[in-house]
């Protein structure tokens, strides 16, 4: 898995998400026995956001916020320095480089812990029939 899969899977969280409640929700097919792919799909929907909230749990809180902020609801880092320096009250300083930084260092902990626990078994995870946000 690489760092690039890892933020692929972040920036496509929301689309599962609505995706998989679509499915759940609104379609028949997951429970019609002749739609099994459609039941692979689901799975596979259920897995890859299963994953990213294992690692949005693995980081830490200032980590999980910065990528949950960029990568997942895709605000600017402008938006996001701006957002932490009024929650810190002034009290923490920062830039966006600093922040873009953090969230470097995120994704490599993720992916590193990804290959080293798990090598290419979960790649069929990242493996994707969607297209890019």
């Amino acid at each position: 898995m690489t760092e690039q899969n890892i933020i692929q899977l972040f920036q496509q969280k929301r689309q599962c998400e609505a995706e998989l409640s679509i499915i759940r929700d609104c379609s028949d097919e997951l429970h019609d026995a002749a739609s099994a792919d459609q039941a692979m799909h689901f799975s596979l929907l259920k897995r890859r956001m299963a994953l990213v909230d294992h690692w949005l749990n693995y980081l830490s809180p200032e980590e999980r916020n910065i990528v949950q902020l960029h990568l997942i609801q895709n605000k600017p880092w402008s938006y996001i320095v701006n957002r932490i320096e009024m929650e810190s009250h002034g009290t923490i300083p920062c830039d966006e480089r600093t922040l873009q930084r953090q969230q470097a260092r995120a994704i490599q902990n993720i992916c590193a812990l990804m290959n080293k626990s798990f090598g290419s078994s979960l790649d069929f995870l990242v493996e994707n029939d969607q297209p890019a946000n």
